[in-house]
């Protein structure tokens, strides 16, 4: 335990310099410690935790062994400095604090100097005398720092660069001669504590040596950190994998339906890197469409009359236009800058080509019920806003259907599809109806249901179905949150019935499953007529929890239970029945590729484009989630750990070598 009482204050003084290090450290800090606990009140009093626990710490290192007394003093002073400019920065508490820290740092000084006139022993004379010196500068460090403070570079009427290369130069300075003064007081303290009445002849030369190549060899990495940190020293280097997507099948899909000319103009330079990765998937995309898309490279200064009708005034766009409409977007000339939006260009295109060729059509989602929808704000398995982007980019226009809008009396005209979304209160047995008469005419309605709400009884009656009333488990194939057997009912599957809405997913079922947490079961009704086709079914070892304890008992058999559903008929009607509202939310689509897929390919084929139906290819890197609590492990990880880690290792080295001398 010896070696760990030596180290102590070392490590503490570490930790000190690496949160000073930081910029700021103390406000990352509370950014942290205020995220965490969701609660903006505390913030200002949070400000003061880390720089006051590092004190803190520090002292009780200190006080941990008595031969640092006479340092106390000085570290004290410094402490009280620092909480004071860096914490409060500014009103009367800095003062305060900032005053009391500067008496006590001049008060340590005058102990030290009546600690030498009280001493007899030539020895330990020479040993204050070096301590008083290096406490002196220790001190004079905050002269250097109270030059770069906005008073003193006022005073002096310095301004742009040369108030630029003052506060740097002397914010330089401060550490570099705190450190230099700090270790080889400390080095000497612990001498003349060891050794109470005589000092060794060579000790206080040694301990000063000793101090000053500890101080210099960390100061060091004080103008490292500069140079690291500083713009015109950093380069940076890509060397992740990247490629531009290719034409995905929905984007065929779209280039072989056009019905009239489109032009694709690429804004770029001769030499561009960006144009070298667009050109080759535009020249891909027009090789489908049957000879209706052209494309054409052109250069923003060359041909400033086009760009002009094109109101484009740099390079890096791409304009699609037909003889009466234009759709652009921009990608930009710098490659590394472009590499995001080259990545999910095929998306971007799609989406374009989309409202270029043809009219928007409008998905009605029925409210007024407590349905899940791109409002929810608490709970990401009801919150259906990227669904919603999704069908925009699809060309949907979104819009709410509620009793105001006539919800009891027809859908309107316009409505391409009508989306319930598993409503918490009873739909009115009027709106069922008009539900009825909608698919009568030949509609297209998405039906999503959930344990706990509202069932549309007449309305499943209608299309020949069944809904249960318990969440489908599984104790294997399930999306893992919590970790616990909770989780079980967050099924997920690959198992798709042959369907066009499912052929993408099925195409890629190895890879990618589909999430359904907290889904019903569907069974056709003994009237159901055969025009009922399974989209997604369990595996075979899936149970209906009845009693909600996560486990298959008895009265639970394991079986196959149909999820999905879509139903079509000689009306003209297409229907898409889902035992689970989460499959299109924000929980779902956040993890899971299989959902965005399946999502649009639903929407898709219930307004009958067909030959639409496919896959938009990304190359987007997989994005690193985490937690709040990830984010602090890792803050205090490096903040603290790796510095500590480093410095215990390292007394552990010198106390080793020490026992073997």
């Amino acid at each position: 335990m010896i070696w760990l009482k030596r180290s102590l204050p070392f490590l503490a003084l570490g930790v000190a310099f690496a949160a000073m290090g930081q910029d700021p450290a103390i406000d990352a800090a509370v950014e942290a410690a205020a995220d965490a606990l969701e609660n903006p009140e505390v913030a200002t009093t949070s400000s003061r935790i880390p720089g006051m626990l590092i004190s803190v710490a520090l002292g009780a290192a200190l006080l941990f062994t008595r031969r640092f007394s006479a340092t106390l003093p000085l570290i004290a002073g410094l402490g009280f400095v620092f909480v004071g400019e860096r914490l409060f920065g500014d009103g009367s508490m800095r003062w305060v604090l900032t005053g009391v820290g500067v008496v006590v740092l001049i008060a340590s000084l005058g102990m030290r100097i009546q600690a030498l006139l009280s001493e007899t022993n030539t020895s330990r004379k020479n040993a204050q005398r070096y301590a008083i010196v290096t406490a002196a500068v220790t001190i004079a460090s905050l002269m250097f720092y109270a030059l770069s403070t906005s008073f003193a570079t006022d005073a002096l009427g310095l301004a742009d660069e040369s108030l630029s290369r003052w506060v740097v130069a002397f914010q330089a300075l401060v550490p570099l001669v705190l450190v230099s003064g700090l270790f080889p007081t400390m080095f000497l303290d612990m001498v003349l504590s060891e050794n109470p009445v005589m000092v060794p002849g060579a000790a206080p030369g040694r301990a000063l040596r000793s101090g000053l190549s500890t101080a210099f060899a960390l100061a060091l990495l004080f103008p490292l950190n500069y140079i690291a940190n500083a713009d015109k020293y950093s380069t940076e280097a890509d060397y992740s994998y990247f490629r531009v997507t290719g034409v995905g099948t929905r984007t065929m899909g779209v280039a072989r339906s056009l019905s009239e000319p489109v032009t694709a103009t690429l804004y770029f330079s001769g030499g561009s890197e960006v144009r070298a990765r667009v050109e080759p998937y535009f020249t891909t995309l027009a090789g489908a469409s049957n000879g209706l898309m052209t494309v054409q490279v052109v250069d923003n200064a060359v041909r400033p009359d086009l760009a002009e009708e094109h109101a484009i005034r740099d390079n890096g766009w791409v304009v699609l236009s037909t003889a009466d409409s234009t759709q652009k977007f921009q990608i930009g000339t710098d490659l590394d800058r472009a590499k995001r939006k080259l990545a999910k260009l095929d998306a971007t295109v799609t989406k374009h080509l989309l409202k270029l060729t043809s009219d928007a059509q409008v998905a009605y989602f029925l409210s007024g019920h407590g349905e899940a929808s791109w409002r929810e704000r608490d709970n990401p398995a009801r919150k259906l806003s990227k669904f919603k982007r999704d069908l925009e980019d699809l060309n949907f226009r979104v819009e709410t259907l509620g009793v105001t809008e006539g919800s009891a009396v027809a859908v309107p005209d316009d409505a391409a599809l009508v989306v319930v979304a598993a409503p918490m209160i009873p739909l009115f047995e009027e709106e069922e109806n008009t539900l009825i008469r909608y698919l009568e005419d030949g509609g297209a309605l998405l039906l999503l249901l959930d344990p706990g709400a509202a069932q549309v009884p007449r309305v499943m009656d209608y299309l020949g179905l069944e809904a249960g009333e318990f969440p489908v488990a599984n104790e294997a194939a399930h999306i893992v949150y919590t970790g616990g057997i909770a989780d079980r009912i967050l099924v997920a599957t690959n198992r798709y019935g042959t369907h066009p809405a499912t052929s993408t997913v099925s195409r890629n079922s190895a890879r990618n499953p589909l999430a359904l947490p907290t889904a019903l079961s569907l069974k056709q009704s003994p009237s159901a007529n055969d025009d009922i086709t399974t989209l997604v079914r369990s595996y075979p070892d899936s149970w209906e929890d009845t009693n909600n304890n996560r486990q298959p008992d008895a009265n639970e058999p394991t079986q196959v239970f149909d999820l999905a559903v879509a139903v079509e008929r000689e009306e003209g009607f297409r229907a898409v029945v889902i035992g689970d509202v989460a499959v299109f939310s924000e929980l779902a689509y956040d993890n899971m590729q299989a959902n965005i897929d399946f999502a649009a390919d639903v929407a898709t084929w219930l307004v009958g484009e067909d030959q639409l139906i496919g896959q938009t290819e990304r190359e987007e890197d997989v994005e690193i989630r985490h937690t709040r609590d990830d984010d602090k492990a890792w803050f205090w990880g490096t903040i603290l750990g790796v510095p500590l880690l480093i410095l215990a290792f390292g007394t552990l080295l010198v106390n080793v070598r020490r026992r073997k001398s």
